[in-house]
C-alpha cells in the first residue's frame, strides 16, 4: 500500500461503505445487515487493489484508519438510509466513491500496468464494489442498468491520468496526485450526478 494514498484509501473506503449501507436501508435490509454490507463493499475495493498490485490483501486489515473508516461510514449509510433524500445521498455517495477508488487504483497500476491496463484496472477495482453490493441485495447491477455508470469511471480514470501524465516537471508528486485525484473525480461525479439527476 503506497504510504502517500492513505488519505485517499480511507475516504474511498468511508464513501463506498456508506453508499453500500444506505442502498441497503432503503432497499429494506436491517440495520445491522446494512452496516455488515456497508464493512464489505468498503474494504472491497483496496483489497482487491492491494491483492492483484502488490500480491497481498492483508495490509489493508493492519491499517486502522481504513478499518475505521469502513465502520463509520457503514454506519453513517445505516443510519441515513431510511431518510427522505436516501435515493439522493446514494447518489452522492456512490458516485463519489466510485470515482475515488476508481482513479486511486488506476494511478496505483499506471506504474505497474501502463496505461491501457491502468485504465482497465482502475474501471474493475471501482465498479467490483457496487457489484458485490447490488448481487447481494439481489438488485439489477447499476453498471449494466444505468447508460452513464461506467462510462462515468472510465472518464474519470482518463481525466486523472492524463492529469498526472502532463503534470509539470517542477510540481511534487503529492501535489500532482492531488491533482489528477480532485480533476478525475470531479469529472467522474459530475458525469454521474448529471445523469443520475436525468434518470
Amino acid at each position: 500500500m503506497v504510504s502517500r494514498f492513505v488519505f485517499y484509501d480511507a475516504l474511498c473506503v468511508f464513501l463506498l461503505s456508506g453508499a453500500a449501507a444506505c442502498r441497503a436501508r432503503f432497499c429494506g435490509a436491517h440495520f445491522t445487515g446494512a452496516a455488515v454490507l456497508g464493512i464489505v463493499c468498503g474494504l472491497f475495493g483496496p483489497l482487491f487493489r492491494e491483492a492483484i498490485i502488490h500480491g497481498g490483501a492483508a495490509v489493508v486489515f493492519s491499517q486502522d484508519s481504513l478499518l475505521a473508516a469502513a465502520l463509520v461510514g457503514a454506519l453513517t449509510g445505516a443510519f441515513t438510509g431510511r431518510r427522505l433524500w436516501a435515493d439522493r445521498l446514494d447518489l452522492l455517495l456512490d458516485s463519489s466513491g466510485l470515482a475515488v477508488c476508481a482513479c486511486l487504483a488506476a494511478l496505483c497500476a499506471l506504474p505497474v500496468m501502463g496505461l491501457g491496463g491502468a485504465v482497465l484496472f482502475g474501471a474493475m477495482t471501482g465498479l467490483l464494489p457496487g457489484l458485490v453490493r447490488d448481487v447481494a441485495l439481489g438488485d439489477t447491477a447499476r453498471m449494466v442498468e444505468e447508460s452513464w455508470y461506467a462510462t462515468a469511471v472510465v472518464l474519470g480514470i482518463v481525466t486523472c491520468l492524463a492529469v498526472m501524465l502532463l503534470v509539470p516537471e517542477g510540481i511534487g508528486c503529492i501535489q500532482a496526485d492531488i491533482m489528477a485525484m480532485s480533476v478525475g473525480c470531479a469529472m467522474s461525479i459530475c458525469v454521474r450526478w448529471v445523469s443520475g439527476k436525468k434518470a
